[in-house]
């Protein structure tokens, strides 16, 4: 077993993220994705940008979600007020978001 993980960096390191990133990890990354909010405990100072590429790259971590549910989500978390001045429903891609 040790002889074929040894054979280059890329065996070794998918040998690594299959022990690591296991699927309790993959669960417990959801789960931080999923309540990810904007301002919440851990990030009082947080701007609106920053919550919005941290929250993207969270779910884009575990989920193979499309522009529009990763719109949804982010938005979830976010106050409700954002919804009457980012208007989200408008956007269809990410990158218009």
């Amino acid at each position: 077993m040790c002889d074929r993980i040894e054979q280059d960096w890329n065996t070794l390191r998918t040998a690594i993220g299959e022990y690591y990133m296991n699927r309790t990890f993959l669960d417990k990354q959801k789960v931080h994705a999923n309540h990810a909010l904007y301002h919440d405990t851990s990030n009082g100072r947080e701007t609106p940008s920053e919550y919005i590429i941290c929250k993207l790259e969270l779910l884009q971590f575990v989920y193979n979600y499309t522009d529009r549910e990763l719109i949804d989500e982010i938005m979830e978390g976010a106050p409700s007020y954002w919804n009457s001045i980012i208007t989200p429903h408008l956007f269809q891609e990410l990158q218009e978001f």
